[in-house]
């Protein structure tokens, strides 16, 4: 398996090396290279966005849950419980009210 956290690390010192090296200094102060390398970082974006779409349709197709639903689900939820706990604040008696304690006989 691949270990993409030191393959990360690797490609990052690699291009720091590469970004020190006046040739590559050059290159990168050229106009054209630059909108060449803008377009690339671009298309990146555009590829993934694309990718996780498909992704996205691909899930409602086949009636999967996503980790959005998940997370809207969760926040309905959370949004429910503080409803509830704020009719049962709400409705439970104050103290020193007569139907505060259970062993008040109100019904002799």
């Amino acid at each position: 398996m691949w270990d993409w956290h030191r393959l990360r690390n690797s490609a990052f010192s690699q291009g720091l090396k590469l970004m020190s090296d006046p040739r590559v200094a050059k290159l990168l102060s050229n106009p054209t290279v630059m909108k060449l390398v803008m377009q690339a970082l671009q298309l990146r974006s555009t590829v993934q966005g694309t990718v996780d779409e498909q992704g996205r349709a691909l899930a409602r197709r086949l009636q999967l849950v996503t980790r959005e639903d998940v997370s809207h689900l969760i926040a309905r939820l959370r949004e429910l419980e503080d409803t509830l706990q704020s009719v049962l604040d709400k409705d439970s008696p104050a103290a020193g009210h007569p139907m505060a304690t259970p062993d008040s006989d109100t019904n002799e």
